[in-house]
Formats: C-alpha cells, sequence, structure tokens
C-alpha cells in the first residue's frame, strides 16, 4: 500500500483514522478497501475516513465507502463515518445517495468521532 496517499493511524485510542490522500480511482479502490476490512476485523472497530486531502475520487471508490458503510450498518459493532470537510466531495456523495445508501459524512474527524462514540 501507498503510504503517502493512504496512512493509518489511532484517533484518541478509540479510533481508527484512515488518511485519503491525492487521487484515488479503479486502481486504487481494492487496496482501500483491503485496508478497510483489515480495520474492521479489530477489536474495536471505529473506523472514520478522512478525505480533505484527496483531490480526485472515482465512482470505484465511492462504492468502498457505501460498502463500508454497508457493513457499519450491518454490524452492530462496527462503525464508520467519512470527513467530508471539502464541499465538492459532499455534493459528489450527495449526487450518488439514491445509488449507494446514506454514506455517513460529517465536517471534521473531531465531529466523526463524537457521532460513532454515541453508538
Amino acid at each position: 500500500m501507498n503510504e503517502e496517499r493512504i496512512g493509518v493511524r489511532r484517533v484518541e485510542d478509540q479510533a481508527w483514522l484512515v488518511e485519503i490522500r491525492g487521487e484515488h480511482d479503479l486502481a486504487t479502490a481494492p487496496m482501500l478497501a483491503e485496508q478497510f476490512d483489515a480495520l474492521f476485523r479489530a477489536d474495536d472497530p471505529l473506523v472514520i475516513a478522512d478525505i480533505t486531502e484527496t483531490t480526485f475520487l472515482d465512482s470505484h471508490v465511492v462504492r468502498v465507502f457505501e460498502s463500508a458503510a454497508q457493513r457499519a450498518a450491518a454490524d452492530p459493532r462496527v462503525r464508520f463515518a467519512l470527513d467530508v470537510e471539502q464541499s465538492h466531495f459532499r455534493r459528489m456523495l450527495d449526487v450518488f445517495r439514491p445509488m449507494t445508501g446514506d454514506i455517513p459524512t460529517y465536517p471534521s474527524v473531531e465531529t466523526a468521532l463524537e457521532a460513532l462514540r454515541r453508538f
């Protein structure tokens, strides 16, 4: 996995933060899906995907986010959210929403972490 484009670190010992930087498409979607799968198998799978440093996402990556959100909805111990500070990604996700369903989005990592703790 390209450490410069997909980084993973703990946040406040309570969640995993997946920092997604640069351009992501069909070529990197499988790596991202594998990373989410590995984190969802952890003992405390609170996962936040931070796309604030992302410059491009295609529909393959949105499908990875959709799959992560569906897994979280189906498994009560898994929690997933997106940090979508950048407005153009919020608009893109709104356009995809009829096809993908609800992918939980928040304006910051802190807001996402607070929301995931309440579940």
